[in-house]
């Protein structure tokens, strides 16, 4: 039996909002986009919510697409490096 998926939440403030910044692993500023981390919901041609992700570098990306390279650990620190700079500038913010 199939278990369907919940439909994707795209948020283009948070894409947007990876753009001025530097990478929170390496600290590299050219190539920084929202890099989306692997969960439950990303699969082959699949990609995760957008709160799910990290603002990588082109070579951090890569790091963080290849299964084999990159463990739970490093995936898990670009997360909450992300988040906390998404509080801290106000484009997350708890009511």
């Amino acid at each position: 039996m199939l278990i369907p998926k919940n439909p994707r939440i795209k948020s283009k403030k948070l894409q947007r909002a990876a753009m001025s910044e530097s990478c929170v692993m390496c600290h590299e500023d050219q190539t920084v986009v929202l890099a989306h981390l692997p969960d439950k919901n990303s699969g082959m041609g699949l990609k995760c919510h957008d709160f799910i992700g990290g603002h990588l570098c082109y070579k951090c990306h890569e790091y963080a697409d290849n299964e084999g390279r990159a463990d739970y650990k490093w995936r898990y620190l670009a997360l909450t490096r992300t988040l906390e700079r998404l509080f801290r500038r106000d484009i997350i913010k708890v009511a």
